[in-house]
């Protein structure tokens, strides 16, 4: 019997771990990944390079893929220790490698795995080149010779740390230096982030949790969002740091805590990051921002004369934007905020690079975090923002097709006087006059409908999801 097909979502293949993320399956995936890259000219010579985070046994498939790829004759890299994805990213770009590989599931459960796939533009693939590989990944596992091996040669074990570190103290390391004694909390969620900060920021003192390697993550998902991260408010906020940082398993995402031990959504953080980059002239020039990102933001734009551009949900759509060369920052609903080219970084989100740009606003600016985040509420108006997640019962490998339930929502508020238009990009945007909005979307990573919302009242927020769940669990069921 053949395996069933494997589908890449919105970045990359995820799946159960010994379910469907099997050590078969995985050498599948390389397997298509050496087919595409012998099938394109003068890309063998490039060679790949592999890493991996903290999860169960994703060393062991980073092995798997870097032999599948070395017995077709292709040059391999594996990171001698867990990394972080902009560590990969950043690697294939510096290598000009012919595609970075990252075993992670990013944010997803401790049960789940995944493979991410990075150009050597140090972005994430685009969806062309991910349907091209799905094509070509067989339908069984390759045979791996015991009598005469590939003629490749065995994988390369390389420290990728240092150079990614090195990277970022030149870009960013300058301005956040002048923070030294600043006291910030670092919060890796047990992913490979860990002891990162410090070596970015030797000037700062940085106060680190959940550090230790734990492939279950203490309990929790390696999500830096509000509900995961309330001990580390009260953590950051007990030892008067300046601000809180957290990063999620892979290292790409960061949620912030500012001075008082608030969460701030990334609908707070990204409009500090905008406008502290637009009011120098050197840095100014239009922004990009996921489906799911809010209202100050553009508002931030329009005050001081710049495009701000609406990309579909999934940091490389932002990327292409970013890649074009007009936009100076990125950001997208999750937490993942990446720099143009002007910044001289790669077009990745990179939650490092996030908490030593933040820190260098600080250090610049004199302002405590929670002043700067005031500062921009009493000028742009106020933001409360939530999501809640509908969790689907569907069998390992089916999806939702989800334009019913899109049609029901849009249906559901068409008739409303204060809509200024619905948008569908991605998934379906209800906007108000006001420019509240809700978003419904469907996941492409995960068996989940996920529900957004931004209003200027935690009421009227909270109001419109429940709204919108009970629209959700109507059309999917339970």
């Amino acid at each position: 019997m053949k395996n069933q097909p494997l589908k890449f979502g919105t970045d990359g293949w995820r799946g159960v771990i010994a379910q469907d993320f099997t050590f078969a399956n995985v050498a599948r995936v390389a397997d298509g990944l050496a087919r595409y890259i012998k099938s394109r000219r003068g890309l063998g010579a490039r060679g790949v390079v592999i890493g991996y985070d903290r999860r169960f046994l994703s060393k062991e498939f980073a092995f798997k893929s870097a032999e599948t790829l070395s017995n077709h004759s292709i040059n391999v890299t594996l990171s001698h220790a867990d990394v972080t994805t902009p560590c990969i990213a950043l690697a294939a770009a510096r290598k000009k490698s012919a595609f970075g590989v990252m075993i992670t599931a990013s944010h997803n459960p401790p049960h789940y795995n995944g493979i991410k796939f990075k150009t050597s533009d140090g972005a994430s693939c685009p969806e062309s080149v991910t349907d091209e590989i799905e094509k070509l990944i067989p339908p069984e596992p390759p045979v791996v010779p015991t009598e005469h091996p590939g003629t490749g040669h065995s994988p390369k074990i390389e420290d990728l740390r240092a150079s990614y570190i090195g990277k970022l103290k030149e870009i960013f390391g300058r301005a956040a230096g002048a923070g030294g004694g600043l006291r910030l909390a670092y919060n890796p969620m047990h992913g490979s982030g860990a002891g990162l900060l410090s070596k970015a920021l030797p000037s700062a003192e940085i106060l680190e949790m959940n550090s230790i390697h734990d492939p279950m993550f203490g309990g929790l998902n390696p999500e830096p969002i509000e509900k995961n991260l309330a001990e580390f408010a009260r953590f950051t906020a007990a030892r008067k740091c300046a601000a809180g940082f957290a990063l999620d398993g892979d290292g790409d995402r960061i949620g912030m805590i500012d001075d008082r031990g608030r969460y701030l959504t990334p609908h707070a953080v990204f409009p500090i990051f905008l406008e502290h980059l637009l009011k120098n002239p050197k840095t100014r020039g239009c922004a990009v921002q996921g489906f799911a990102l809010g209202y100050l933001s553009k508002r931030i734009a329009r005050a001081y004369g710049v495009k701000i551009i609406d990309a579909p949900v999934g940091f490389k759509y932002v990327a292409d934007e970013l890649m074009k060369g007009g936009c100076v920052i990125g950001a997208e609903e999750s937490g993942g905020i990446g720099f143009g080219r002007q910044m001289g970084y790669i077009p990745e989100r990179d939650g490092l690079a996030a908490a030593m740009f933040a820190t260098s606003i600080i250090a610049e600016s004199g302002k405590k975090l929670s002043r700067l985040t005031d500062e921009i509420t009493a000028k742009y108006g106020e933001s409360h923002y939530e999501r809640s997640d509908v969790r689907l019962n569907l069998p390992p490998g089916q999806w939702l097709t989800p334009r019913a339930l899109y049609t029901k929502i849009e249906t559901a508020w068409r008739g409303a006087k204060n809509i200024a238009r619905i948008d569908r990009l991605d998934g379906v945007k209800i906007i108000f006059s006001d420019e509240s909005w809700i978003l419904v979307r469907a996941s492409g990573t995960e068996p989940v409908v996920r529900i957004y919302c931004e209003t200027p009242e935690e009421t009227l927020t909270r109001k419109l999801i429940e709204q919108a769940s009970l629209l959700v669990a109507d059309e999917v069921g339970p």
